[in-house]
């Protein structure tokens, strides 16, 4: 209990079975005044890793396979919430995509 400073997550909490679960595991083991934090793909606005698959497949007319995910940043921060943390920010992180073709 209380051992940790910081507690990271990246682009892991979208496919946690038992979040709730989980979110409460990090508050416990993080010392009181420590930090929780994470990054989740943005699948709720279409932008998840496998976007230009996504993209691609639907010019086809099929139907791509469903990301797990939050439904919104809002859902996001209830989860936080739900698991007894406080001071919650949520905010988007830009990140720049690369694709060249050889």
């Amino acid at each position: 209990d209380g051992m940790f400073d910081i507690i990271a997550s990246a682009l892991v909490m979208n496919f946690i079975p038992d979040r709730h679960r989980a979110f409460c595991e990090m508050r416990r083991v993080c010392r009181r005044g420590g930090i929780v934090a994470g990054y989740v793909w943005d699948s709720a606005s279409d932008l998840a890793a496998s976007w230009p698959l996504a993209r691609a497949m639907r010019k086809m007319g099929k139907a791509p396979p469903s990301v797990p995910g939050f439904a919104s940043s809002a859902a996001l921060e209830d989860a936080f919430e739900q698991a007894g943390l406080d001071d919650i920010a949520v905010r988007p992180i830009e990140a720049l995509v690369l694709v060249v073709t050889v």
